[in-house]
């Protein structure tokens, strides 16, 4: 859903829109030639027609552009489809012990296979600065952002699915990826598995937040995760949160004085500390 005031891609003219060069596959007499991708026969069920056409040599798949249904030379067959005309496994929301709801499959998932998009209200990176501020004012911790494009920011938090329940972690068994609608360009996002996902365990993907260096945000960024190589914090430059909210108390030769404030961020390039003053100065 594009918020309102947002231009949403149209459809480009014939010549821009990127088509593959996939022939439509020749299925053996009997078999069926349109459903979903499986990456063999057995993995797809007897009664499950499985679309054969634009596998993993599809020059879009390839570059992750999803077909256009009207111009793919394999036509129905196509099983480089957009997101919404995949069929997505099944799975349950969970009360975790220590990191709030989370998600996990209820039949295993195969590597490689699509899990969902990650949907919701799709805004410009200044209402989301605005949104963010608003939610901090009103006490709420949590908000489900998730990065479009440049300029673009995916909120899930009032029109999103069960994409945003997802929990972060430093050792994840699934991984977000952006893909391009062919006719208009558009940023779609889906979690797709990184490894064959047994029943019952939880989905995860690392957020790799890019930290805004709020105070009030910094707890949302501790990651919890309890894998062996954790970094501690799902920023995905933890060096940038070192001392981060320390009180400290820096002397200014020039003024011959002695400063409070508080640690806001840390370049590793300058090896330097940023310091938010006490009066609102850095």
């Amino acid at each position: 859903v594009w918020s309102a005031g947002l231009p949403r891609p149209k459809r480009l003219p014939k010549d821009d829109i990127p088509v593959c060069c996939c022939q439509p596959p020749r299925p053996p007499p009997g078999a069926f030639a349109a459903v979903a991708f499986a990456p063999s026969a057995e993995a797809a069920p007897a009664a499950v027609e499985v679309r054969m056409g634009c596998g993993e040599d599809c020059q879009n798949r390839h570059t992750y552009i999803h077909c256009d249904p009207k111009l793919c030379p394999c036509g129905p067959s196509c099983s480089n489809r957009p997101f919404h005309a995949l069929k997505s496994p099944p799975v349950e929301v969970f009360l975790t012990n220590d990191r709030g709801w989370g998600v996990r499959g209820t039949t295993s998932i195969s590597k490689g296979s699509f899990i969902v998009e990650y949907a919701g209200e799709v805004i410009s990176t200044g209402e989301c600065t605005r949104r963010m501020r608003e939610a901090k004012d009103s006490g709420e911790p949590h908000f489900y952002m998730m990065e479009m494009a440049s300029g673009l920011i995916i909120d899930a938090r009032e029109k999103g699915n069960v994409a945003r329940l997802i929990n972060s972690s430093c050792a994840p068994n699934a991984e977000s990826q952006k893909w391009h609608d062919a006719a208009t360009g558009e940023v779609r996002v889906g979690i797709f598995a990184r490894e064959d996902i047994p029943a019952g365990e939880e989905v995860t993907y690392d957020y790799m937040f890019q930290s805004s260096g709020l105070a009030a945000a910094a707890a949302a960024y501790r990651c919890r995760c309890g894998a062996p190589t954790c970094r501690g914090t799902m920023d995905n430059q933890p060096e940038r949160m070192r001392d981060f909210g320390h009180r400290i108390e820096v002397f200014w030769e020039g003024d011959g004085a002695w400063y409070r404030g508080t640690v806001s961020g840390y370049s590793a390039a300058t090896q330097r500390h940023t310091v938010l003053y006490d009066d609102n100065d850095l």
